[in-house]
């Protein structure tokens, strides 16, 4: 599977397990999209990764892993599901 892993910058994510679900994050992740607008993530901003059931977490864990890191590209979606807005509109 390819990333494009190139689009972000603040990795490695510094994130805590806050409540048996949500993950918080520590400082800014930013994506930049194909288009060339930045998705900038705040520290502080409060993820649950990809919203998969529990059932199926042995699956297809949320935060993703080294083989399908769709994890990471779930934090900037939520960002964008909760503000519902990109560079300032």
């Amino acid at each position: 599977m390819k990333t494009n892993l190139d689009r972000f910058s603040g990795l490695p994510l510094d994130v805590t397990y806050i409540d048996g679900r949500n993950w918080r994050m520590h400082h800014d992740l930013a994506y930049r999209t194909a288009a060339g607008e930045e998705v900038l993530v705040r520290a502080g901003f409060v993820t649950d990764f990809a919203s998969i059931p529990r059932l199926f977490w042995r699956l297809v864990p949320p935060t993703g892993d080294t083989g399908n890191p769709y994890g990471l590209a779930a934090v900037p979606h939520d960002w964008l599901y909760v503000h519902r807005r990109i560079g300032g509109r």
